[in-house]
């Protein structure tokens, strides 16, 4: 029983060590270069805060295109790249998070952890939000629109 006790702790410590708590894959985020640098325990905290803001969107917003694309992001969370940006914003820490997706059949994105990806159109597959490190909440919430 102790060593399928162990083995099962073993198992779960490797799931979090390639997983970051929100489902997408520590290889498929970057820290980019900026005013200032977000730890990881930081951008996991605000991966975290960003999850639970858009799980909970209808609390958040009113706005129907925020609240539709936010279904479809949650469906597809796992197959999201996310770029973390640490800007300053009224004198506040604020990590800026860019998410776009891993694979895309028409874009492909090279440099992806060099510089930050913008994209005019693609509908919930391109979305960004800020969090604010000192208050502890998202804002800012921005889903691109279907060309």
């Amino acid at each position: 029983m102790r060593l399928l006790i162990l083995c099962l702790m073993i198992l779960f410590l490797r799931v979090l060590s390639v997983y970051a708590l929100d489902g997408i894959a520590l290889e498929n985020q970057v820290i980019m270069e900026s005013e200032w640098m977000p730890t990881k325990v930081q951008t996991q905290a605000a991966l975290v805060h960003v999850f639970n803001y858009i799980t909970n969107i209808k609390a958040n917003t009113d706005n129907l295109h925020l609240i539709d694309s936010s279904e479809d992001i949650l469906k597809n969370i796992n197959n999201y790249r996310v770029q973390l940006k640490g800007i300053i914003k009224d004198n506040k820490q604020i990590i800026y998070c860019n998410f776009f997706p891993v694979n895309s059949i028409s874009l492909e994105f090279v440099n992806w952890k060099e510089n930050l990806i913008y994209v005019y159109a693609g509908g919930f597959w391109f979305w960004q939000i800020e969090y604010d490190l000192q208050s502890e909440r998202c804002f800012n919430f921005a889903v691109n629109g279907d060309a």
